[in-house]
């Protein structure tokens, strides 16, 4: 949980504990409370890979498919893939 990790990074950011006591004494894995540490992912970072489009392509597609649904239109699989591309 987010909050946790929070607790995690500072307690060993400010030197309460090393980054193995922190993770021991909190249950989270070392290595992920290292890579917050070291500033290698944000706080706030979500796992998994990084997504294909940017929030500012992926809304530009949210916009197109809402104005083509207010017309009666719609986007076959083909056309939204190239769209995307």
């Amino acid at each position: 949980d987010q909050e946790r990790m929070i607790k995690v990074v500072a307690a060993a950011v400010n030197k309460e504990v090393s980054v193995r006591v922190a993770a021991n004494a909190f249950g989270v894995e070392k290595s992920s409370v290292h890579r917050h540490v070291k500033k290698h992912i944000p706080m706030n970072a979500k796992p998994g890979p990084d997504p294909v489009l940017t929030e500012g392509e992926a809304q530009g597609i949210i916009d197109d498919v809402k104005a083509r649904t207010k017309r009666g239109q719609c986007f076959t699989s083909v056309e939204l893939g190239k769209f995307v591309r």
